[in-house]
């Protein structure tokens, strides 16, 4: 902290004293203090600090290079399940991240998930006003969105165009179209649940008629993810687990970091005291969250104007979001 000119003179009122109750008590003669050397030194002391604090701020503007922020009300979720000002950055993969990624097995749906999130971990930081997440934080209807935005960052000349083909149910007609975060409307609130959105809360909050309050939260990559992790370990130990309890699980817990297994054991043995009402509640909102999110890829046909939701089909697979698909095309 810098040191003022108030603050010197009380050091210097202090070293005076001492000299003179060294003096009462006999003791030898202290060597005089230089009060021009003592500012002298304090002035050397501040333009140090100064120094340090201009040497931060250059190192906290050399982080930030190479790092675009998404606005969170543009994600499917608008950013209604952040806390206010979280600010989401993402940077473009770097060649050893998509060697890493190119290994991805297209028919291994838990290999497919841990790239991707291999993918968010590396490319993406949220800063929150209390302090940094991870991409654990990031939610799952959140996750492709944020995807295709690291890969159109890391390919933003437009080297690298990710196509498909989509056919109209209506008319026939095929459009060869290139797929970016836009082609998506991945969540839409349905209406009937809308109005149980909690702004304070970042959750959904149900009360019913009985007096009791139920709360449903939007699930996380951290808390999908811890859930996966257990029903792997599960498997491999041939151990049991609850199926019908792994639907609502997800919609349970409100943070990755406070889960445990005991918890939730506790949690899942609670749900077997739930009224027939309390489960019915709970499994139909879930089932509308569900209902609104829509992975595919829209599309209105060139040929007769039909809006066209088709399944997203890489070409190349899944590896033609980081990997050139077309390699014959950049041979001599």
């Amino acid at each position: 902290m810098p040191i003022d000119e108030e603050l010197a003179k009380q050091m210097l009122q202090k070293k005076t004293e001492a000299i003179n109750a060294q003096n009462k008590a006999g003791e030898a003669e202290p060597n005089v203090v230089d009060e021009e050397e003592v500012l002298t030194s304090l002035g050397k002391s501040q333009m140090v600090q100064g120094k340090i604090e201009r040497r931060e701020e250059t190192r906290n503007m050399a982080g930030d290079i190479g790092w675009k922020n998404i606005p969170v009300e543009n994600l499917p979720s608008e950013g209604k399940f952040y806390v206010e000002g979280t600010q989401i950055l993402i940077r473009a993969a770097s060649v050893q991240e998509i060697r890493h990624f190119s290994t991805i097995e297209d028919q291994d749906v838990i290999d497919i998930d841990d790239k991707l999130n291999f993918i968010l971990e590396k490319c993406t930081r949220i800063n929150t006003p209390t302090g940094i997440l991870t991409f654990k934080d990031i939610l799952e209807i959140d996750r492709f969105s944020l995807i295709f935005a690291i890969r159109e960052y890391t390919f933003k000349d437009g080297e690298n165009k990710l196509q498909m083909t989509i056919n109209c149910n209506q008319c026939g007609h095929s459009d060869l179209i290139e797929i970016g975060k836009n082609n998506f409307n991945i969540f839409k609130m349905d209406e009937k649940i809308q109005r149980f959105y909690s702004s304070d809360e970042k959750s959904f909050v149900l009360n019913t008629k009985g007096g009791e309050r139920i709360e449903l939260f939007v699930p996380t990559l951290g808390v999908t993810n811890w859930i996966k992790n257990l029903v792997r370990t599960k498997r491999q130990k041939n151990e049991y687990f609850d199926t019908a309890f792994l639907k609502i699980a997800p919609f349970l817990f409100p943070n990755w970091r406070a889960m445990s297994e005991r918890q939730y054991k506790l949690v899942n043995d609670d749900s077997f005291q739930w009224s027939v009402k309390k489960m019915s509640i709970v499994v139909g909102i879930i089932d509308l969250l569900q209902e609104s999110i829509n992975p595919n890829i829209l599309h209105t046909c060139t040929s007769c104007g039909t809006e066209v939701a088709s399944p997203i089909n890489f070409q190349g697979g899944i590896k033609g979001l980081f990997l050139y698909t077309d390699i014959f095309d950049e041979l001599v």
